[in-house]
């Protein structure tokens, strides 16, 4: 398939298979999804990747959520970094209306809340969410979060 949109397609993947993030995605990884306790660590990837790299811990979560049901936790630290693109957003937002049927509880964490009330995925999550907890907030933001909340019947 030598069409140029192959050829376009092979040469943004190759980072991926042979270039600078080949060590990340192209091999087996060596931790034990049965320990009790389990972080899956990005910070220390290039900025440009962090979004794909927490999209694949997400979507390999929530296959072994599915799959295998029991009470867990998930926390998902940084979650703007899904919310602010629209597909990881909607993907985080589908994640958290399904979590609890595969008794999953979900806890998303963010430095500034209107990263989520900026986005409708953003503010379905909070919506949806059992408990809101707001800690060290700007004023302005902790009375749009509660103008907002409080407007949509939580």
């Amino acid at each position: 398939m030598e069409t140029p949109e192959a050829r376009e397609l092979a040469d943004r993947l190759e980072k991926f298979v042979r270039g600078s993030a080949s060590g990340i995605f192209n091999s087996h990884s060596n931790f034990d999804i049965k320990n009790p306790f389990t972080v899956f660590g990005i910070r220390d990837l290039e900025e440009n990747l962090r979004p794909v790299a927490m999209y694949i811990v997400l979507d390999y979560i929530w296959n072994r959520v599915r799959r295998d049901k029991k009470k867990r936790v998930l926390i998902v630290d940084e979650a703007w970094y899904l919310i602010k693109n629209k597909d990881s957003g909607a993907f985080l937002y589908n994640f958290a209306k399904r979590a609890r049927k595969y008794l999953l509880g979900l806890t998303t964490i963010t430095q500034d809340v209107e990263d989520f009330l900026n986005t409708d995925e953003g503010k379905a999550i909070i919506t949806n969410s059992s408990l809101q907890i707001i800690l060290k907030q700007s004023t302005a933001a902790v009375d749009k979060i509660y103008r907002y909340v409080l407007l949509n019947g939580r």
